[in-house]
């Protein structure tokens, strides 16, 4: 469903950010992406959303590459530093996204989604007057306002609380029994190996790992187990 080849990514020439990044994901999956701060996780998703731009590679969804506008009919990208207008309310922005996205708007399906991530009360709130843990409760939500075949989500648990991470973990799985993937950065491995179906981990810009959980656990270890030996 989902294709990166051969992505090479530097911002001062000879300083590699990504070195020959290539992957696959297909419908049903659920991926950790995994790596220290600076491996080049970021990078990947900002290049796959084509905010910045590779030397060298392609990506694609759907057969359809990712300098097409039609690309982002079928993802959805949660960066790790959402930005939200301050002086717009919560409502507002959802009717934004909406209007951007060219989607009708469901009052039903917006309530509901309010109601499941604990955000009814915050509707007619100024996004300045949130909370860390609000803003990303309401970015997850945004994320999940259209359909998508592809969810690309930086760090999507940080500042939750734990009843929300359980509630995120249930929604992933309905959208995967939907046909929709996955491809999650997370620094939380113990949380991460419950929903993932496999991981991959990228050092200093390279893929050093690619294998299922299920084949991990098998062998009688963690994610985390392997994550500490691949940066030994």
């Amino acid at each position: 469903m989902f294709i990166i080849r051969d992505l090479w990514k530097y911002y001062k020439k000879a300083n590699w950010v990504l070195k020959g990044i290539d992957f696959t994901i297909k419908e049903g999956e659920i991926v950790a992406f995994l790596g220290h701060n600076g491996a080049g996780k970021t990078t990947t998703m900002k290049c796959i959303m084509d905010l910045i731009f590779p030397q060298k590679g392609s990506i694609q969804i759907l057969g359809i590459d990712n300098k097409n506008p039609e690309f982002r009919k079928y993802i959805s990208y949660l960066p790790e530093k959402p930005f939200l207008p301050p002086y717009y309310k919560v409502i507002e922005v959802m009717k934004i996204i909406c209007d951007i996205r060219r989607i009708k708007w469901d009052e039903k399906g917006v309530s509901d989604l309010l109601e499941y991530f604990e955000l009814s009360e915050y509707r007619e709130k100024y996004i300045s007057s949130l909370s860390k843990g609000t803003i990303q409760k309401f970015s997850l939500l945004l994320s999940l306002l259209f359909p998508s075949k592809l969810y690309l989500w930086d760090e999507p648990s940080q500042n939750l609380d734990p009843i929300i991470r359980k509630k995120l973990g249930d929604f992933i799985r309905m959208k995967i029994n939907e046909g929709c993937a996955f491809l999650i950065s997370s620094h939380i491995l113990t949380e991460i190996e419950r929903i993932a179906t496999r991981a991959i981990i990228i050092k200093q810009g390279e893929m050093v790992f690619d294998k299922n959980i299920e084949d991990i656990l098998k062998n009688g270890k963690t994610l985390e187990d392997i994550y500490l030996e691949v940066h030994r």
